[in-house]
């Protein structure tokens, strides 16, 4: 899910969403679109899912710190 995720944010900051359309309104729906610079929070915090589970398929820890 988190792969498909990323593709999809990253297909719309590709321009294959139309940039001229920030909300629309049909009968009684509305539909907002994300700004640029949400869309690229949530592709960061996606793409840290996606190597988390990668991680985790391969038994290695995400985030390990070392301390000297």
């Amino acid at each position: 899910m988190a792969e498909k995720t990323v593709a999809m944010l990253e297909k719309a900051l590709s321009g294959s969403a139309d940039p001229t359309v920030k909300s629309y309104q049909i009968n009684n729906r509305r539909i907002n679109r994300y700004s640029a610079t949400e869309l690229l929070d949530l592709l960061q915090y996606w793409r840290k899912r996606v190597a988390a589970e990668k991680a985790a398929e391969r038994g290695t820890p995400q985030d390990v710190k070392f301390f000297l």
